[in-house]
């Protein structure tokens, strides 16, 4: 019996457990644990996300309220079945999450970070942060106990806990893969685009000052879209304006998921300009899933487990404007070069489908439980990371 055990009904997990169910049948439970009442959960409805799951007796939850969710027995799911993985469950007692690492039953964590920022020298002051430090290790040393790292940023943390030493794995959001490579238009001018919310962490004002760098020629042959709401959308829309870049850069509001899909399948090429706060970055994925030829920052999660640097994308340090004009400029004025880029992300998304997903974690759950290192998958998901 497999649980996998998060907070809420999103497209970054639902497809994998779906294949996951399909493989293991009545054996597999999907747990929801936050209200939808919750304040994450409103805020993510908000932004369009659907948080109802199918009526799928596999599924179980979410609460509605969050009075209905302290009523829940969460031992059935989190101690008796033979294999979990979990992941942010702030609503599930601790106490019942380390009976079950007692029990030395196989037992995975998953997640994009441990450590949002590097900890200073305040931290390291901080009794409270020590003692956060402390019950962290205390959780993740056991022998039984496996982490699937949502980003790179993750093993690091793990390596800095001194935990998990052969024990951590490769995993990532697996949102929905296209069967086929789309169809992409071409166009006069080279699409680029950005799609989320406008967050510092997001590095938004980066892609704007890059543009304004481009030389007349390749100015003249791109067009920039900026898809989303909220945040700093305000401040970019003034740095778009000092910079007198007006013509060259267009804003829309907040779209849907199947909308913000459709608008990346008109693009060229995708900028990911986040810092290491933005965990993993689905939509990184999602545009590649769609063709586009990737622009991404080194520091955003996904990056170096996605973007093959000169094949499907460049890299670039997160914050270096220059760096990326110079992506962009090489992509405008190569739209051909582009294009090939763009057929290669799609190809890459093929290795991190959900259905590839399931499998491999099947087979390293199969591989643990037998002793068989042979079935360990020896590179992409569920391969060792450290």
């Amino acid at each position: 019996m497999l649980t996998y055990c998060t907070g809420i009904w999103t497209h970054h997990q639902a497809e994998v457990c779906k294949e996951l169910h399909k493989i293991l049948g009545s054996e597999f439970k999907m747990v929801l644990t936050l209200p939808l009442d919750a304040p994450v959960s409103k805020e993510r409805i908000a932004m369009g996300w659907d948080l109802t799951p199918p009526d799928e007796d596999w599924i179980v939850g979410p609460p509605k309220t969050v009075a209905e969710a302290r009523q829940v027995d969460y031992s059935k799911y989190i101690i008796d079945p033979d294999v979990a993985v979990l992941g942010w469950i702030p609503e599930v007692p601790d106490c019942l999450v380390m009976r079950r690492i007692r029990s030395g039953k196989l037992t995975f964590f998953q997640s994009e970070r441990l450590f949002k920022q590097k900890p200073t020298l305040k931290d390291w002051v901080n009794p409270f942060y020590l003692k956060w430090r402390l019950s962290l290790w205390r959780k993740l040393h056991p022998k039984n106990v496996h982490f699937l790292t949502l980003s790179h940023w993750c093993a690091e943390d793990l390596e800095s806990l001194g935990v998990c030493r052969g024990r951590t794995w490769k995993w990532g959001y697996l949102t929905k893969v296209s069967a086929e490579m789309p169809h992409k238009e071409r166009h006069d001018k080279l699409e680029i685009g950005w799609c989320g919310r406008y967050l510092p962490l997001k590095h938004v004002d980066t892609i704007i000052s890059a543009v304004s760098k481009l030389s007349q020629a390749a100015m003249a042959r791109c067009h920039l879209t900026l898809v989303g709401d909220g945040g700093c959308r305000d401040e970019i829309e003034q740095l778009v304006g000092r910079l007198g870049i007006d013509g060259v850069v267009s804003f829309k509001g907040r779209v849907s998921a199947a909308g913000a899909v459709e608008f990346m399948r008109g693009l060229d090429l995708y900028v990911f300009a986040s810092n290491r706060e933005d965990g993993w970055g689905a939509v990184l994925g999602e545009a590649m899933d769609a063709g586009c030829a990737i622009a991404s920052s080194i520091d955003a999660g996904a990056t170096l487990e996605l973007v093959k640097d000169g094949v499907n994308g460049y890299v670039f340090e997160c914050g270096d404007d220059k760096a990326l004009a110079g992506i962009m400029e090489n992509m405008i004025l190569n739209p051909d070069r582009c294009r090939e880029m763009g057929e290669e992300a799609w190809r890459t998304l093929q290795e991190w489908s959900p259905e590839v997903g399931a499998r491999s974690l099947v087979s390293l759950i199969n591989a643990l439980q037998s002793g068989d290192v042979s079935r360990i998958p020896e590179k992409g998901l569920c391969s060792r990371v450290r």
